[in-house]
């Protein structure tokens, strides 16, 4: 170190004596490293500034440090600007690199807190708008509840006025209109204590059990077997392809399914009888024969040989081996040979209650000279002596009636002589008969009333008001004790013989054409020109009777859509066994046969158990209901049918039974009957026709299709069709 000139400051220089100095010395090399590093950078900087220059200093954010580089740069702000300074240029491209990133952070949080702010607007407006859906919601279920209760206040009234009428089915029904299908459901009809209390009553005395309504025409008689398990029906006029029926249908009581259609007769069926131990039927008809068809297969085993004039009755007698047939003359054959036992003179009669005494044939024989025996003779035929005539069982008494009279008149059969003329009527009389004990006549008017006389004086016991139309038949409980009336107002009215009325069997849409008790009295089965014959209960039994004697005793509160109410506990009686979907749907306890169980639930179902049928589209229009649902599912199916697709009417006809548990029929059951009813009917068009094989070939299919369809034979049927015209 020396001093070259003292006015000059010195300058301290070191040489290095030799490199071996700078390897061996850390913090020197250190140095150095770390001053040849911040150049680097520096040059780094330096040059992206001198890009920058060159870009004319552009705003664009290309041309800007951004990521790692801008954090180096500002890394060498911070540690290297005071040792290395930057240049101005460098050190303003720097400067306004970092503003340049500040301003995207900015951007990018004003963004951000947008985005959040609206995404909360959003959020706040769905919620908004979630509670104002609610609310609405609320609203209207509220109105809605409010509207199904109203309805269902209205279809209650108009149940009670049902059953004021008589019209249990209806009030049932309409009941059941007015209560939701399923308590249980969450979306249920509201709860109306007032359409429970109409369902229950509507119940507790239901007649109408059954329907039979396979019939293309207007029914005009029905007969029970023995037993009361079946039940025969016969309909007369025509079918809607305009061919006269003239089929017999077999019914089960029980479950009201149609057991067999018997085709056979090739003119008008007058009459149908049980043999004593319901093996067999007898058929009468327009044509001449007699029938003889074993009911347990549907066959038909023998024709007996025809007679000159058409048979207007048949009867077996009690041991199955001979029939009584009634025509122009009443003759007694032997069924196994087909051969004629005996045949009535002119004035002998048979006494209608009781043909038969043991095997033999009961009769009655009137004086020829007599009153009475001129009287008979005036009658055109034995037809218009059984329709304006009739004799007591026990073969004393007789009356007659005329055509266009009031009047009627009881004889003594003994001596043909009159005994009474019975003349209150103010109208023609229509109908005349005895009771099976012989003790009273009943006579049926115009006057729209019946009237009962003693039968060994002729004196009137009572009239039998209560109709609003001509009342045309009348018959007798098998122990005399009671009468069932029919008339054109669509009703049956059942009595006492002494003159009270029991019950009104009211559900037929038109006149009611014939009425008959079960043998046993429990039942009374009514045919009609609305298509239809129908099961009735008679008996004072109650389908179902509240637990206890006093209403208010048997009531307890329960809570429902309207708060607390009191409410009773139901008796359920139900023939021989519960069904599974009443006992599983309600807490209940079955004892013998009865069901007890204070669940409303029960009832509902019990209720679509048994009722017999559902509204008419008639009745739903007035009872200001919408139309069935269920409809269009039945027409479509019936379509289906015609046509032969089974299986796709099959569904449809499910589908409406699903929504209208009243429909009772089974659905493959109505798809084949419809079928093969088509078939039948092609068929005896083309009989008609002279196509005798076709029409063969379509009654066979019909066969096969529906095993419940009988012919007497085939061939012999398709040529009566085509003889008949």
């Amino acid at each position: 170190m020396k001093r070259q000139n003292e006015n000059i400051s010195p300058v301290i220089v070191v040489d290095v004596a030799h490199e071996a100095l700078i390897r061996h010395w850390p913090l020197l090399k250190g140095w150095i490293n770390e001053d040849r590093d911040a150049l680097r950078k520096k040059h780094e900087i330096e040059t992206a500034a001198e890009e920058w220059k060159a870009q004319d200093k552009s705003k664009h954010a290309a041309y800007f440090m951004q990521g790692p580089k801008l954090n180096i740069a500002e890394e060498y702000l911070t540690r290297y600007a005071d040792k290395v300074p930057l240049s101005n240029l460098a050190q303003e491209f720097v400067q306004k690199s970092i503003k340049h990133k500040q301003k995207k952070r900015y951007l990018l949080i004003s963004i951000v807190t947008t985005v959040i702010l609206v995404l909360a607007g959003i959020a706040f407006y769905a919620k908004t708008q979630q509670i104002e859906a609610q609310k609405q919601e609320k609203l209207a279920k509220e109105e809605r509840d409010n509207a199904l209760r109203t309805q269902s206040l209205f279809l209650a009234d108009l149940a009670r006025q049902e059953i004021d009428k008589g019209n249990f089915v209806n009030g049932i029904l309409l009941a059941l209109e007015a209560l939701p299908k399923n308590i249980f459901a969450s979306n249920k009809r509201p709860y109306v204590l007032e359409s429970e209390q109409a369902l229950y009553k509507s119940i507790a005395y239901l007649r109408e059990q059954q329907i039979f309504q396979e019939h293309e025409s207007s029914v005009v008689y029905a007969s029970f077997n023995s037993d009361g398990s079946q039940v025969v029906t016969i309909s007369e006029g025509y079918t809607v392809t305009a061919s006269e029926e003239h089929t017999i249908h077999l019914w089960n009581v029980r479950n009201g399914k149609l057991i067999f259609k018997l085709h056979g007769h090739k003119d008008k069926v007058l009459h149908a009888a049980f043999s004593f131990d319901s093996n067999y039927l007898v058929t009468t008809s327009r044509d001449k024969t007699a029938h003889l068809w074993d009911i347990q297969n549907g066959q038909l085993f023998k024709i007996l040989p025809e007679h000159s004039f058409p048979i207007i009755q048949a009867i077996f007698s009690p041991n199955g081996t001979k029939i009584v047939t009634v025509s122009s003359t009443v003759n007694l054959w032997d069924i196994q040979s087909g051969t004629l036992i005996k045949k009535l003179k002119k004035n002998e009669f048979l006494v209608e209650h009781a043909p038969f005494n043991a095997d033999s044939l009961q009769t009655i024989t009137i004086p020829i000279n007599s009153e009475l025996f001129k009287i008979l003779q005036q009658y055109e035929n034995i037809e218009e002596i059984l329709k304006y005539s009739a004799f007591s069982p026990d073969g004393k008494n007789g009356i007659t009636i005329y055509p266009y009279d009031k009047i009627a008149h009881l004889w003594d059969i003994q001596t043909g002589n009159l005994k009474k003329t019975l003349q209150e009527h103010e109208w023609w009389i229509k109908y005349a008969n005895f009771s099976p004990d012989s003790t009273k006549i009943i006579t049926c008017s115009s006057d729209k009333t019946a009237r009962l006389w003693d039968a060994q004086n002729g004196q009137e016991i009572a009239v039998l008001q209560g109709h609003d139309g001509i009342v045309s038949q009348a018959k007798f409980s098998h122990d005399s004790m009671r009468v069932v009336t029919v008339s054109t107002d669509k009703t049956a009215r059942v009595w006492s013989t002494d003159g009270l009325p029991l019950f009104v069997l009211r559900g037929h849409k038109d006149t009611v054409k014939y009425a008959v008790f079960s043998h046993d009295g429990k039942y009374v089965v009514t045919t009609s020109e609305d298509k239809t014959a129908r099961l009735w209960n008679v008996t004072d039994e109650s389908m179902v009777t509240l637990r206890l004697d006093d209403y208010r005793l048997a009531e307890k509160d329960v809570m429902t859509d309207v708060g607390m109410i009191n409410k009773p506990e139901y008796y359920f009686f139900i023939p021989n066994e519960v069904p599974a979907v009443i006992a599983s749907r309600g807490t209940g306890i079955q004892i013998g046969e009865r069901y007890i169980s204070s669940n409303p639930q029960v009832l509902i179902d019990y209720g679509n158990y048994i009722i017999p049928r559902c509204l008419t589209s008639q009745q739903r229009k007035q009872f200001y209901l919408l139309e069935s649902k269920s409809q269009s599912f039945i027409d479509d199916g019936k379509q289906l049918a015609q046509k032969g697709k089974l299986k796709e009417a099959i569904a449809k006809f499910q589908k409406a039974i699903d929504i209208e548990p009243c429909h009772k029929f089974d659905p493959e059951d109505k798809a084949r009957y419809i079928y093969a009813n088509t078939l039948v009917e092609n068929g005896e068009q083309l009989a008609e026709e002279g196509e005798i094989n076709e029409a063969i070939n379509q009654f066979k299919k019909a066969q096969k299709v529906d095993p419940r369809f009988k012919f007497s034979n085939l061939e012999d049927y398709a040529k009566q069709i085509a003889d008949s015209d």
